[in-house]
């Protein structure tokens, strides 16, 4: 069969466009590289890049086409335009996508993804699709300023970021477009995949007329091959957490409970962000909605790093801490999880199934600094109890990660969908 995926990474494209090969780079990139190894599919991959114009390209004897789409518009000064006046992707990207679409001839396409202008093509394409759930901008949007305030988050941007059209009113207002062309695909979407109860209870919703298959994602090899080990006779506590730059991900209840802890546990305690810039917005404000100063803060924000940079900061770590006010399946909880690391995490969306509380974790109340700092607590004050869940999680995890089974799995969705079982 002839399967087209749309995503928003070019995948293991990468190694063609930078010169430099992203192996391990996504968990769709690790189910990328099990895919080809099943011969009864063909597999072709669209993505949207900063490129000049569209391309199709192999990238040496790896079995897959790569159709690579402009990010619109083009000129940085139509992008100035968008950013400042909030504007979604412009349609014309659809005529790519549509001509990426021609020249594959798929049997089946799926889309990661609802939050992407190319989801609107199943209002359009007759061809068999299915919509990999993976998160809900409807619900985010909601939450979006659940303990940040828009007007107090707005009265603290850079000027030079309102003017640029990179503050953070500008995406929420942004994802607010966005919502609504999320809406257009459930409304159409004949066939969605997901692996929580949150997103099976949403698309049950969002989009009855369709149907609903789980199946679970793969992780980076470089997590599912290493395993935390306590780092015994330090004299300071290590947490460790991983978000992106969007107020509802719960920075501030990290530096509130760093601060509460700070304040009840004998040895220094330090916290170390990874997805947020030191110099960010986003960590400035949530600062000042914790009355918090950078100078005297032990949380670290540690920006960007790469997998295997990631896995160090994990194995250095004595427990890692999810503080996000929503999320489906967050990979950075899943991660933590096969590596073995005691887990701390807020009890929203899909988490509960992914981990079972105080048998593989502890989940709290999400915007509840007091919560989150006394399951901390009970770690530190009993880390053995600690190390065993983290084992549990670790048990779990590596089951349910694999990725030969989920392709295999997955393999099986398709044939069900193109009735070839």
């Amino acid at each position: 069969m002839r399967v087209l995926w749309f995503t928003n990474t070019p995948s293991m494209a990468m190694s063609r466009i930078a010169n430099t090969f992203n192996v391990g780079g996504s968990w769709i990139e690790a189910m990328e590289q099990e895919m080809v190894k099943f011969g009864d599919v063909e597999l072709g991959i669209v993505f949207p890049y900063k490129s000049k114009e569209a391309r199709h390209f192999t990238v040496d004897d790896h079995p897959v086409n790569y159709y690579m789409v402009p990010k619109y518009p083009i000129g940085k000064w139509g992008r100035f335009f968008k950013r400042v006046t909030s504007q979604t992707e412009p349609r014309q990207a659809l005529k790519d996508f549509e001509d990426a679409i021609n020249a594959f001839q798929p049997d089946l396409i799926m889309y990661f993804g609802t939050e992407s202008t190319y989801g609107l093509l199943t209002s359009s394409v007759s061809i068999p699709s299915l919509v990999w759930f993976q998160g809900n901008l409807t619900v985010y949007h909601k939450k979006w300023y659940t303990e940040m305030p828009w007007l107090r988050t707005f009265l603290n941007e850079r000027p030079f970021d309102i003017l640029n059209g990179q503050s953070d009113l500008h995406k929420y207002l942004l994802y607010g477009k966005k919502v609504k062309e999320e809406q257009i695909l459930f409304e159409n979407a004949q066939n969605f995949i997901g692996r929580t109860d949150w997103d099976r209870r949403l698309v049950s919703i969002m989009a009855p007329q369709a149907k609903y298959f789980h199946c679970e994602e793969p992780m980076r090899e470089t997590f599912m091959q290493e395993k935390w080990k306590p780092n015994p006779g330090r004299n300071k506590i290590v947490l460790v957490s991983t978000i992106r730059e969007s107020p509802y991900k719960g920075l501030e209840t990290v530096y509130q409970s760093c601060r509460l802890l700070e304040s009840v546990v004998q040895r220094p305690v330090e916290w170390r962000i990874v997805g947020v810039h030191p110099d960010s917005s986003y960590g400035r404000m949530a600062r000042k909605v914790s009355n918090v100063s950078s100078s005297e803060s032990p949380v670290k924000l540690l920006g960007f790093k790469s997998g295997e940079e990631l896995t160090n900061e994990l194995k250095r770590a004595d427990i890692y801490v999810h503080p996000s006010h929503i999320d489906n399946s967050p990979n950075s909880v899943c991660e933590a999880m096969v590596m073995g690391l005691p887990i701390v995490s807020t009890n929203v969306g899909g988490i509960p199934s992914l981990l079972i509380d105080r048998h593989e974790g502890l989940l709290v109340q999400n915007g509840d600094p007091y919560a989150m700092a006394g399951a901390i607590l009970e770690f530190i004050e009993d880390f053995d109890l600690a190390i065993k869940m983290g084992e549990n999680a670790r048990r779990r995890g590596l089951k349910r990660h694999d990725a030969g089974v989920i392709c295999s799995h997955l393999l099986g969705i398709y044939r069900k969908i193109l009735h070839k079982d």
